[in-house]
């Protein structure tokens, strides 16, 4: 599962994740500020390794937040820039979206 993070949410996708069964990858807090100390650029690639091993098991994805309003919240709101830079990854790599009940749901 992959979608904003939210602290302290119910809301935020690895909650959701976390109630619903999905795989999620979730550093925490400390684990991301972590990560920022030691190299600037580690989180990113952590996040994106995942992603590429998630992507070699053949797995589809499910987001909690709706991808075509990715590019906006990032680029005019300055939110969500892991999400987006997932679901730019994401499309690159043949995947594609629809809506799937209250989630989305991406598949190849």
């Amino acid at each position: 599962m992959l979608g904003y993070f939210e602290e302290s949410s119910v809301r935020s996708y690895e909650q959701i994740a976390h109630a619903n069964g999905f795989t999620y990858f979730d550093a925490g807090s400390e684990g991301w500020k972590a990560m920022a100390k030691v190299d600037g650029e580690l989180a990113p690639k952590v996040n994106k390794e995942f992603l590429v091993q998630q992507i070699k098991e053949g797995k589809d994805f499910v987001l909690t937040s709706n991808p075509s309003k990715a590019f906006d919240a990032w680029h005019f709101e300055h939110k969500g820039e892991s999400f987006y830079k997932e679901m730019i990854f994401l499309q690159n790599n043949g995947y594609k979206f629809e809506k799937y009940g209250n989630f989305w749901r991406v598949y190849k």
